[in-house]
């Protein structure tokens, strides 16, 4: 076996090498298949009480998204469920396991510590939105090789290349992978709401923080359904945000625009977060609804520019909705 040095934005054609050439496993690769269907939250005390982790029987619960990957999915694709992998908290859509806890789901996966990891979905975001998140968990818990298939599932599939149906589980062995707290590239509301000497907290002193709001632009405008509350929330935006819509960062094919239409993207929104040398100058804090979208930015902010380090607020603005919706002020003008 020998690891080969991937791109985090991966092609379908460097994939379908590392496939008919060997396979994964011989290229120290791990497929995971993110797909996933959005459910409304789950009551988060009962399932604290009679699921939290127990690993063995979320995975055996039949899901829409679930079917999806049984019927097609790339070869040697594990199933990657964010039903597992995650749990509803009480102020979050998808919470946090413990490293200890999260890597019982991912040795059941088959996954261990040496192998890149290659996420793809489909669905929103040409496969993006929860490839993405999926990249981002396992960077909370310490793992760095890591891609996401440039374009998802359906870019796969137009390029012509294999597909198979079932499940891979049987050729799944316990795998070696641990886990370790990396948790301070997320951002709690707890650290949010925390007043500085100037008796300030990081919303209002926006001199040291960037804060992007991923959603897109209808919505953070309260020109479409916001997803929030309209009883608790007045409003549909946290004033002093800048939106900085996902959707903005990919071509009509689905995969992700080059670096320097990026930047000019950014630009254009005077979003100022390096400076010459390509030092981060401020602190960057991306959210959206419940910490999915944002993830994009993450992902994409670190690519373009490697000294940077951002941070997620996972909670987003679902969590700010119980905790503080009058926060939740901007309205369009």
């Amino acid at each position: 076996m020998h690891i080969l040095d991937l791109k985090k934005v991966l092609s379908t054609k460097c994939l379908n090498e590392i496939i008919t050439n060997g396979g994964p496993k011989i290229n120290g690769v791990k497929i995971l298949d993110c797909t996933y269907s959005v459910t409304p939250k789950p009551n988060w005390e009962k399932f604290q009480m009679n699921e939290l982790g127990q690993f063995n029987k979320l995975m055996e619960k039949s899901s829409k998204h679930k079917q999806d990957y049984l019927t097609s999915h790339i070869p040697h694709g594990t199933f990657f469920d964010f039903d597992c992998a995650m749990f509803p908290g009480r102020y979050e859509r998808f919470s946090f396991y413990q490293p200890e806890l999260f890597e019982i789901y991912a040795k059941k996966l088959g996954i261990n510590r040496y192998e890149h990891l290659v996420f793809y979905s489909r669905g929103p975001y040409n496969g993006a939105l929860f490839a993405a998140k999926a990249f981002r968990l396992f960077k909370c818990y310490g793992h760095e090789n890591m891609s996401i298939l440039d374009g998802g599932f359906d870019k796969w599939c137009k390029d012509g290349f294999k597909i198979e149906s079932g499940t891979n589980d049987e050729n799944n062995e316990i795998g070696n992978w641990s886990g370790s707290d990396n948790f301070s590239i997320n951002v709690k509301y707890s650290e949010l709401v925390k007043k500085n000497d100037d008796e300030k907290d990081m919303f209002e002193d926006l001199s040291k923080t960037i804060f992007l709001d991923a959603r897109s632009e209808n919505v953070y405008n309260g020109q479409t359904e916001t997803g929030l509350n309209p009883y608790f929330v007045d409003g549909c935006y946290i004033p002093g945000t800048i939106n900085l819509p996902a959707t903005e960062f990919f071509n009509s094919d689905g995969t992700f625009k080059d670096e320097l239409e990026i930047k000019n993207i950014l630009n254009k929104k005077n979003i100022d977060i390096v400076d010459v040398d390509g030092k981060q100058k401020k602190e960057v804090v991306t959210f959206c609804n419940t910490g999915t979208q944002a993830t994009i930015l993450n992902f994409v902010l670190e690519h373009i520019y490697p000294k940077v380090k951002t941070r997620l607020w996972n909670g987003g603005l679902k969590e700010l909705e119980v905790r503080n919706p009058k926060r939740i002020s901007g309205k369009a003008v």
